[in-house]
């Protein structure tokens, strides 16, 4: 909405983004608790079954180290370079 050259933006959208943002950082920060949690509970069957038998080729441990660790790895890249939450100075644009 314009009125005499100003632009007048609504307060509560930016308010509404960076919710959004914090929630957004609040579940990647969850989903990487319960895959830590999960790797801690399962880690002595995945030590006896998976890396036990690391002596010889198998295509089912190849597939497993490709599905689980690359996860790991993105969740983490995920939280450690997601953009910061853009702050927002003022609430109406002036225009020439």
């Amino acid at each position: 909405m314009s009125i005499g050259g100003t632009i007048l933006v609504d307060a509560s959208a930016p308010e509404h983004d960076l919710r959004k943002q914090l929630i957004a950082n609040y579940a990647a920060y969850a989903k990487l608790a319960l895959l830590f949690y999960e790797i801690l509970v399962n880690f002595d069957r995945e030590v006896r079954l998976v890396w036990g038998t690391c002596d010889s080729f198998r295509w089912s441990n190849v597939i497993y180290f490709v599905n689980r660790y690359p996860v790991v790895a993105y969740q983490i890249w995920s939280i450690c370079y997601t953009p910061k939450i853009p702050q927002y100075a003022k609430t109406t644009l002036q225009t020439e």
